[in-house]
């Protein structure tokens, strides 16, 4: 039996200090690593075997439409099959690209497994390893990914919080090079989602115990759903705080779309869910880190009732408070609630981020 274990940064330097401490104690591994490399022929996608004894096996893959996750995921149900033909190992270490999102992987290789194309294979967990000393920054800061190098493509316009927030809320485990200082754990501990575990330092890190895990893709993604968003603590450490603003009540789509700044920039991680009058039965996602602010559709409220909750972490008090102000002014008041069905169909400004409005909406 081949146990996998996926590993995710948004460093370079990070993921390869994290893939070289846990190669190092596999008792009977091999790493898969991928890396984004520059040829001749343009951008491939460099996969890499090796274990203890050296390099066994190397391939350049083309990227697949210019999508690095895409060839990523491909590529690597082949290669975990050539592993498992081989019968030499007994741990995998997948190290994916860095800023690379490790759900699109892990789903391709439940996939592969649920349609019997690889055999002998468990995908037992998925690992982030950040850098203490830039958690803040990196997670509530405005850098661009091509800022600093480390886009995926020419149309990766994600910003490095956008990026590691993905990371951090899929993963099974967070790991830390060394012992976080005190900001940058209160902060993982706010912005962690429950049931994702902390682990300070690589020596800390039971590296057999991790492969011998079982990671839940379909549990992962559960966790992650706009509408089970949740705080995971709201107790005040080291500056760092959490509000969860919640109300049966609807945005108003106009103003809405006048306080967005007031209510989604800052140095935050902000996370929920929310509806419109206007669109009554769709879950509309809100997800934001740092400067970035991304909303969009989850699916149909179906049977459960319609809410608005937003899950904000940051470290400015001043934030904190006008976040709180902007939620409850966006929201419709108790008489535009009750008169909120004329506005069902009409249009609503937000059409670029969440498409045309529609109706009818299954109840």
């Amino acid at each position: 039996m081949l146990d996998v274990v996926l590993l995710a940064s948004v460093d370079p330097t990070v993921r390869d200090v994290a893939s070289l401490g846990l190669a190092c104690d596999m008792a009977e591994g091999v790493e898969v690593r991928h890396d984004l490399v520059q040829t001749d022929q343009g951008q491939v996608v460099r996969c890499t075997v090796a274990d203890l004894g050296g390099v066994v096996h190397r391939e350049d893959v083309e990227l697949d439409h210019g999508c690095l996750s895409c060839t990523v995921r491909e590529g690597l149900v082949p290669t975990l099959r050539w592993i498992a033909a081989q019968q030499r190992w007994r741990q995998v270490l997948v190290t994916l690209p860095t800023t690379g999102a490790p759900d699109a992987v892990a789903h391709q290789v439940q996939q592969a497994l649920d349609d019997g194309e690889l055999d002998a294979l468990r995908l037992a967990h998925v690992l982030t390893v950040v850098d203490q000393a830039r958690l803040v920054h990196d997670l509530l800061g405005d850098d661009l990914l091509a800022e600093r190098g480390l886009e995926l493509s020419e149309q990766d316009v994600r910003a490095v919080g956008e990026a590691l927030a993905n990371q951090l809320d899929y993963c099974d485990t967070v790991l830390t090079l060394d012992d976080a200082d005190p900001v940058a754990l209160a902060l993982l501990e706010h912005a962690l989602v429950p049931g994702v575990d902390l682990v300070q330092g690589i020596g800390s890190l039971d590296v057999a115990a991790v492969f011998a895990s079982r990671h839940q893709v379909e549990r992962n993604q559960q966790r992650m759903a706009p509408t089970r968003r949740r705080a995971r603590t709201r107790q005040e450490r080291h500056g760092v705080w959490t509000v969860e603003l919640h109300s049966p009540r609807a945005f108003h789509p106009g103003r809405l779309l006048e306080q967005i700044e007031l209510l989604g920039i800052g140095e935050v991680r902000a996370r929920g869910c929310f509806h419109l009058p206007s669109r009554p039965g769709v879950v509309c996602i809100w997800d934001g880190s740092g400067g970035q602010l991304s909303i969009g559709e989850a699916g149909l409220w179906q049977e459960r009732t319609p809410f608005t909750r937003l899950v904000v972490s940051g470290i400015d008090e001043q934030v904190r408070d006008r976040i709180a102000r902007a939620f409850h002014d966006v929201l419709l008041t108790e008489h535009e609630q009750r008169v909120s069905s004329r506005w069902a169909g009409r249009p609503d400004g937000l059409e670029p981020w969440l498409g045309e409005v529609e109706l009818p909406w299954a109840g």
